[in-house]
């Protein structure tokens, strides 16, 4: 429950941000009218925005997700169902091939939070494009990289590389986190340098893994071992671990 909250926290976070660089970039101001409204199909979307165009209001549905593959372009589409039309993606960053395919492809409306926006409405039509985020220190951020929840993802990819360029929910089960958590991990990676790719299935690549490594055992006991109610046991026999017998692919580790 914590890490839900924690998701939607940074969802309204990243709401607010991606309306005042649509306001930066194009002049248009947006306000949330609502948060999670009830529709009367019984969906139930991230969000209510208006967009002030000549006086007037422009009401959308907002789906706030990191997405940084088509796939998932596709899949915002599939969740905004028949409301499409009226349906806007709120993301942290889309590069330029993403949102040309939103805009060809799609016809996917969004904005994101470094000023890029595709937008139409009669009277009214916005595309801006190749905006990009400020450069980063290589350090664990505090959305994506420096949580406990982005410590386990990491160390996930880290020990099964093929999960880089498997289904979310592949992830969620070996790491043992919340699906909403694992865009945000892969957006900061990506962001600081560690993955390249992501425009199509099956080829991110993991740059500077040994790197990676040594920042994972650096923010390990800071951000994760804390977390994991870690206990000391005493035994009788000092030696007693020679002739034990251990199952479930364990292996014996040191601090």
């Amino acid at each position: 429950m914590a890490a839900l909250t924690d998701i939607r926290k940074r969802g309204l976070t990243l709401l607010d941000e991606a309306l005042a660089a649509l306001a930066r970039t194009t002049g248009l101001r947006g306000t949330v009218a609502a948060r999670e409204p009830k529709l009367a199909n019984g969906a139930r979307p991230d969000a209510q925005i208006e967009i002030r165009v000549d006086g007037k209001r422009l009401p959308l549905f907002a789906e706030v997700k990191a997405v940084d593959r088509v796939v998932g372009l596709a899949t915002v589409k599939n969740q905004l169902g028949k409301h499409a039309k009226r349906g806007v993606l709120i993301t942290p960053y889309l590069t330029a091939e993403l949102a040309d395919h939103c805009r060809k492809n799609l016809d996917l409306q969004f904005i994101d939070t470094v000023g890029n926006a595709y937008l139409r409405a009669p009277g009214l039509y916005v595309f801006v494009r190749g905006e990009r985020p400020p450069a980063k220190d290589k350090t664990m951020g505090a959305r994506g990289g420096g949580t406990a929840t982005a410590l386990k993802v990491v160390f996930a990819l880290l020990c099964k590389p093929e999960l880089l360029n498997a289904p979310y929910r592949d992830i969620v089960e070996t790491a043992g986190v919340a699906l909403g958590a694992v865009g945000w991990v892969f957006f900061d990676l990506h962001g600081r340098g560690y993955i390249a790719g992501g425009l199509r299935k099956r080829n991110r690549q993991l740059l500077e893994p040994d790197r990676l490594i040594d920042e994972w055992v650096t923010n390990f006991p800071l951000k994760l071992r804390p977390k994991l109610n870690p206990r000391r046991f005493q035994a009788p026999d000092p030696r007693w671990w020679e002739k034990a017998q251990l199952g479930h692919g364990a292996y014996w580790g040191a601090r």
